[in-house]
């Protein structure tokens, strides 16, 4: 992701913060959905958002690893060399492209472009 690489690291940082509190709300509707339609989805859209949920679960912990140093960077003793969970946060917005072309795909919803 060029946009992150392109900051510096504490920039980057805060860029990446911003993102996964959107992506950590957007896990949480996509459990609801899960929750209230299951019985109304296939197995298979269901299978790839729960994938989707968990890889997100997965950039969360990685995303964690940032804080680990905050204590240091805080008493000045290091400075932000690099940030945890870049690549992670690409991978996820290919995943998520890729479960909404197959979600339109399968017509189970109504679209309406504006």
């Amino acid at each position: 992701m060029d946009y992150f690489g392109k900051a510096d690291p504490d920039s980057a940082y805060e860029l990446l913060k911003k993102e996964k509190s959107r992506i950590e709300e957007f896990r949480l509707k996509l459990e609801t959905i899960i929750d209230i339609h299951s019985l109304h989805i296939d197995d298979k859209t269901i299978s790839e958002i729960s994938e989707i949920c968990l890889d997100i679960r997965s950039f969360e912990l990685r995303f964690k690893y940032n804080d680990g140093v905050d204590d240091l960077i805080e008493s000045e003793k290091i400075e932000r060399q690099g940030v945890f969970g870049i690549p992670e946060l690409a991978e996820l917005y290919g995943k998520f492209l890729i479960l909404l072309k197959n979600l339109l795909s399968e017509k189970n919803f109504e679209i309406e472009k504006e």
